[in-house]
């Protein structure tokens, strides 16, 4: 009876385990102000809903908010899965800015480059076989392209770098596919 009923506690704590199962998560290396806490875990829900087909591989990513980055606005560090945001900044282009960079993230660990690369690219008017990151001109790179495009389709819209870089209607079905598909 002793080991039935150990057996069914057990079972129990296991069941309970599953149902508080976290997925990934957006960490903050450091406390943030209210109102980016607010904005970093609104994002954060929006994006991670926005790739129901990436949940298996969209792993969990660190922030931190730094007084300066050393080139542009934001970076997102791959080895670290590190993403470093300049502030102060408004409220909307905090927003585009961790879309933005949490396109890198999971182009990164869900393979984006390598799943959708080549049609992305041809979509987005740039030569199929274009380096994804090594090209001079930030604006060229598809990578950069890619980063825009998640923009656009998480956030309905896109107020910074659209006078750089345009994103295709086929380019935005790309991601939008990519993102809501199981193959």
């Amino acid at each position: 009876m002793i080991w039935r009923s150990l057996a069914v506690a057990f079972g129990l704590v296991a069941a309970v385990f599953v149902v508080l199962e976290l997925g990934p998560a957006i960490e903050p290396r450091h406390d943030l102000p209210e109102e980016f806490a607010e904005l970093t875990e609104s994002t954060w829900n929006r994006f991670e809903a926005a790739f129901p087909a990436q949940s298996g591989c969209l792993t969990d990513v660190e922030l931190e908010l730094v007084p300066e980055v050393a080139v542009g606005a934001a970076e997102y560090l791959v080895a670290e899965q590190l993403i470093r945001i300049e502030v102060p900044t408004s409220p909307r282009r905090y927003v585009e800015t961790l879309t933005h960079e949490l396109a890198h993230h999971i182009d990164a660990v869900c393979d984006g480059e390598f799943t959708i690369g080549s049609v992305f690219r041809v979509a987005q008017g740039l030569g199929p076989e274009t380096s994804w990151e090594c090209v001079d001109a930030w604006g060229k790179r598809p990578m950069e392209h890619f980063a825009e495009t998640v923009v656009e389709y998480v956030t309905a819209e896109r107020h910074s770098h659209s006078d750089i870089i345009e994103v295709s209607p086929a380019a935005l079905d790309i991601v939008r596919n990519w993102a809501t598909e199981t193959a």
